[in-house]
């Protein structure tokens, strides 16, 4: 395919890891039960056009997360994040362990301007890596930050991603990455993210030329309803395009997924933050 970088590998030596001290197990009243959000936060300016990272703070203690997949993070990026760590600044605020990965890193005179992926989690990160998706030209790097989490007693394969808004026929190509990394019969892994993709069976996703929701849950389970019950993922747009997946083996383990609506993420970010409860 014409100006297609095919690239599925690891980014070495350019992860942010936080383990800060305070971390512990959640705080929910049940070490089984186990919260997994995914929140593309557009780098904490609101639907309101405001920039106010404590409000995306406010949102993810709010819903008692205990892992939580962010995307549209920045590190130093620009004046329009005011050149905070984002991702590490909500870790500190709220006591959790944070790894970032970067899909995109430009130069800089006071270091690197990096923009991408990041993870939060009451239990500790370990085993973290950082992969480069398919590209086209003209497009946005797009990356996947994979990382080990221990839960409840096990180990946890947890990938964060954020695919192409453009190019259904490049989501594609990144979605057969995704599948690279996670593995033909992956277990105990959750992938989440926005996938800027409507799913298979509705209007909008039959529209797409090639469907990457399509081919993400011919080898992972869609923790929500694909077909039916809440859709709305971008705010005020009706369309659902942020997903969390789990493995086969889990799948019978979600008791509950859906998006959080209420006056705060209605505000907060483009985007509402969909949550997934598990029993494990």
């Amino acid at each position: 395919m014409a100006g297609l970088t095919k690239r599925v590998f690891l980014v070495a030596g350019i992860l942010a890891v936080g383990l800060l001290g305070g971390c512990a197990v959640p705080g929910n009243g049940d070490s089984k039960s186990v919260r997994v959000m995914t929140y593309n936060i557009h780098h904490g300016e609101g639907a309101d056009g405001v920039l106010d990272m404590d409000r995306i703070a406010e949102v993810i203690e709010a819903s008692g997360a205990d892992v939580v997949g962010l995307q549209e993070v920045d590190n130093n990026f620009g004046a329009r994040s005011e050149f905070v760590d984002q991702a590490k600044y909500l870790a500190e605020k709220l006591g959790m362990y944070y790894a970032y990965g970067p899909a995109i890193r430009y130069g800089g005179k006071d270091g690197e301007r990096l923009y991408g992926n990041a993870l939060l989690s009451r239990y500790p990160i370990a085993g973290t890596e950082n992969h480069l998706l398919a590209k086209f030209e003209g497009h946005e790097q797009r990356a996947c930050l994979k990382a080990r989490v221990e839960l409840a007693g096990d180990t946890y394969a947890v990938l964060v991603t954020h695919l192409d808004h453009k190019s259904a026929e490049l989501r594609d190509e990144q979605a057969k990455g995704l599948i690279e990394i996670v593995g033909e019969q992956p277990e105990r892994t959750i992938l989440m993210g926005d996938f800027n993709c409507p799913p298979p069976g509705t209007e909008a996703g039959d529209k797409q030329s090639v469907n990457a929701v399509a081919r993400i849950i011919k080898t992972l389970d869609p923790a929500c309803s694909i077909g039916g019950g809440p859709a709305e993922a971008t705010v005020g747009s009706g369309v659902k395009i942020d997903y969390i997946f789990v493995s086969d083996d889990i799948a019978s383990n979600v008791v509950d997924c859906g998006p959080v609506r209420n006056d705060v993420t209605a505000k907060a970010s483009d985007h509402l933050p969909v949550v997934a409860e598990l029993k494990l």
